[in-house]
């Protein structure tokens, strides 16, 4: 994994976190859902990503919650 990779899903979630003005803040959440998901699709051919694999999942978990709370979408369902 390189740290440039790594670092580019966690940089675009730090944004979004720290996004004070509204009219950007959905942007920058679709921005770090979008990293996220790209790295996760570059990790899935590999067997040492699964540190990385829990940390991304906790970060879109979070990103949910901000969606909701600040965006006023509605909860996931989940199965």
């Amino acid at each position: 994994m390189s740290d440039k990779e790594h670092s580019e899903w966690q940089k675009a979630h730090l944004a979004a976190l720290l996004e004070l003005d509204p009219e950007k803040f959905g942007t920058r959440i679709f921005d770090a859902e979008t990293a996220i998901l790209t790295r996760t699709q570059a990790l899935q051919t590999r067997s040492d990503g699964h540190i990385e694999r829990q940390a991304k999942q906790d970060a879109l978990n979070g990103l949910r919650g901000l969606q909701r709370e600040k965006l006023k979408y509605p909860a996931w369902e989940q199965s």
